[in-house]
């Protein structure tokens, strides 16, 4: 082997070390510039304001409902502060706090629950220890709802999220309320004012509709009615578009049963879907994903499931365009719910046991009737709770949809009632056993173009009439039934009935949004 020179020698240390040495510095230079961004922070700042100082009156369930909503928070991923009773000393050093944590790009939640009140437009979170009910002390010492706002849009955040369980129905045995008349203003507790942000990315949730008041919880109940559902759909496998009108038609189905309709309204201007269950969008693939591994939800019209045994089986139906030019993508029970099914939430006590009387016509497959809309919230209440879902009853301009099945003629099979076997009402080719005397087994008639049965005539169909109208008290049935005249009975029939009204000609079918 030819000796090396004693100049190579002597460069070669130098070759040796140089190498690695630069090798790991474009490693750590790679690191400094092509690590992958640190994922947003999710910060909230719980509120609930429970013990207030007299005149003010107490509420049960704010504290709890902040200390259940915090862990549920955690739970899916959120730096949590929590403050319970929250006084007027204290109320700007946690909101300066909670702001100076706040990141550009961050996802952020704001929730309240205790006492609200709104003077000339503006809305206020009064803190437990206000002294009196004047209008000076509640606007100099509460918490203004617009500076939240700022506070938190000043920082940049990518998501603003508002929700505000106030306003809460004081307790029966309280006289006392905040209402205070002065000057070319009012201050009330009869509901918070509507506001709108034009910052972008924000979605402020009420739990109820502005101006009006909302439930501390039913007798027993550990939570507000809101703040029960919230809690009971947060961790939902949906963006929060699908999981609050889960949450807000809870809300309404059990205020309707409780005898006063509590609407939720929100204001959003969210620029994407937001989900609280991050693992459940990474799954889903959210952002459109389509490759291997993501879920795939059978929405196509015409698919059939059933999510219980003894559960009404249900059929997707072709997308309804919605009044914002969208569309409305929804699954109806094939047939009216009928006794079977009834009878499956009478034993296990979710239907009260007095209801849905056949008056010995018959039962089993039958149309389930005599029941009062009341029945019916009790009955979805009870589905909704077996399933997870958010089964309801359909509108009048999505009954209608799926009624006609496609078709632009009065019935569903053509422009006439008569020459056939078409339906369970006078003149549509019933059996005569059964034409003006009786409900028949569902499905005993061919469907409509959407596979739907009996639409037209057997049991007359409750619908619902209101919407998110606060207030409203309306009713209605649609399709007409076994005693209808087949000249009536047409897809654009209906009429105007009681809430509390039961009948053997009247039953109903559940709807599913999708």
């Amino acid at each position: 082997m030819a000796p090396i020179p004693m100049a190579s020698l002597r460069a070669a240390p130098f070759r040796f070390l140089q190498w690695p040495v630069f090798i790991a510095l474009l490693l750590a230079l790679a690191g400094t510039f092509w690590a992958p961004a640190a994922q947003a922070k999710r910060l909230a700042l719980v509120i609930g304001n429970s013990d207030y100082m007299d005149p003010m009156p107490k509420l049960p369930n704010p504290a709890r409902d902040a200390d259940a909503i915090a862990k549920a928070l955690r739970d899916v991923g959120f730096d949590v502060t929590l403050r319970m009773n929250l006084r007027q000393a204290d109320a700007p050093k946690v909101l300066g706090d909670f702001y100076a944590r706040i990141a550009v790009n961050d996802e952020v939640l704001f929730y309240y629950a205790g006492h609200g009140t709104q003077y000339d437009g503006e809305n206020f979170l009064p803190p437990v220890d206000l002294p009196m009910v004047d209008k000076g002390p509640i606007i100099r010492s509460s918490i203004r709802l617009n500076d939240v706002l700022q506070g938190i849009g000043d920082r940049k955040p990518a998501i603003t999220l508002i929700f505000l369980d106030a306003c809460r129905d004081a307790p029966a045995s309280s006289s006392r309320n905040l209402k205070v008349e002065a000057g070319r203003g009012s201050v009330s507790d009869t509901g918070l004012a509507e506001v709108k942000t034009q910052t972008g990315g924000t979605l402020i949730q009420y739990a109820t509709a502005p101006g009006e008041t909302a439930s501390d919880g039913a007798p027993g109940d550990r939570n507000g009615l809101y703040t029960k559902h919230l809690l009971r759909h947060i961790k939902d496998p949906s963006p929060i578009d699908r999981m609050l009108k889960d949450v807000n038609f809870g809300v309404r189905e059990e205020s309707t049963r409780l005898g006063k309709v509590q609407a939720p309204w929100k204001h959003d201007s969210l620029p994407e879907d937001f989900w609280f269950n991050r693992e459940a969008q990474r799954v889903a693939g959210a952002r459109s994903a389509t490759g291997p591994g993501a879920v795939v939800f059978r929405t196509e019209p015409g698919t059939e499931f059933s999510p219980c045994d003894r559960c009404p089986k249900m059929k997707v139906i072709p997308g309804m365009e919605a009044p914002d030019g969208g569309q409305i993508r929804m699954a109806l029970s094939i047939t009216e719910v009928t006794f079977d099914e009834w009878d499956a939430c009478k034993a296990a006590k979710g239907c009260g046991p007095a209801t849905a009387d056949d008056e010995g016509l018959g039962r089993g497959r039958r149309p389930v009737a005599n029941v009062s809309l009341e029945d019916v919230a009790a009955y979805l209440l009870w589905l909704n709770e077996k399933t997870g879902r958010q089964y309801r009853l359909p509108t009048e301009a999505e009954w209608e949809f799926a009624a006609r099945g496609g078709k632009p003629t009065p019935y569903p099979w053509g422009a006439s009632a008569a020459g056939g076997a078409f339906a369970n009402c006078k003149g549509c080719g019933a059996p005569l056993d059964a034409e003006g005397r009786a409900t028949m087994e569902v499905a005993s008639f061919r469907a409509n173009g959407y596979g739907l049965f009996d639409v037209i005539g057997n049991a007359e169909e409750w619908i619902d009439a209101c919407g998110t109208r606060a207030g409203c008290t309306a009713a209605r049935v649609r399709g007409g039934s076994f005693k209808t005249q087949g000249r009536d009975a047409t897809t654009s029939y209906g009429r105007n009935v009681s809430p509390g009204a039961t009948s053997p000609a009247i039953g109903f079918r559940v709807a599913l949004t999708l």
